[in-house]
């Protein structure tokens, strides 16, 4: 999974919440363009993902960073 992937999981880990933040805050996650965000944004506002409460948020959230964190594990010589 992209390292931008991760990181727009653990900022804004529901579809509500990427609508929410905007293409402005997306698109100031590493390496994704303003068009990327739109893209993004769009798909979150059609999403048909069920799990939108803050408690799965917070779960999703905290995944994505234990992934981000253990790949800068894995890379480390």
């Amino acid at each position: 999974m992209s390292q931008w992937v991760l990181k727009l999981i653990k900022r804004h880990p529901t579809p509500d919440e990427v609508v929410e933040a905007g293409v402005e805050t997306v698109a100031e996650i590493p390496y994704v363009i303003e068009e990327r965000a739109r893209e993004v944004i769009d798909n979150a506002r059609s999403s048909v993902a069920g799990q939108t409460d803050p408690d799965t948020g917070l779960a999703l959230s905290m995944v994505a960073e234990d992934l981000l964190r253990l790949e800068k594990c894995i890379d480390r010589p």
